[in-house]
């Protein structure tokens, strides 16, 4: 996008998702709105709040997965932006990546690795406290 702003999923619900989860986390955090972010040359008091869901406190847990699924089938279905690619939900290339690198490994820039041990070799450990 020319612009570089993100679309929220959902159209209408998205975009009243979006703003409720902005003034939540703003109000809960006393940090910076997304539209105050954009304003600083640094991202710094970011506000974030986690939500956390405890599954096994709800009754069916089939009916559960079967909406789940149902939501990620149709995000799936959903016409790519390129033709040829495919439409993700958030965080699911990132859970793909983690998954394949905890098989395989993770692959490194050989130039990357030896800036990093070089950064490693010269560092001075930090003072304990006592």
């Amino acid at each position: 996008m020319a612009d570089e702003r993100g679309l929220p999923i959902g159209y209408w619900k998205g975009s009243a998702f979006s703003l409720v989860l902005d003034i939540l986390a703003t109000l809960l955090s006393a940090g910076k709105s997304t539209g105050q972010v954009g304003k600083s040359e640094y991202e710094t008091g970011i506000s974030q709040v986690y939500l956390c869901i405890y599954p096994e406190l709800f009754g069916d847990k089939d009916l559960q997965q079967r909406l789940l699924d149902e939501i990620i089938n149709y995000t799936h279905e959903v016409t790519p932006v390129r033709p040829g690619g495919q439409t993700y939900y958030p965080g699911e290339r990132s859970k793909q990546a983690r998954a394949e690198n905890l098989k395989n490994g993770m692959e490194v820039s050989r130039e990357v690795w030896e800036k990093v041990l070089g950064l490693l070799a010269g560092a001075k450990p930090s003072p304990t406290a006592s």
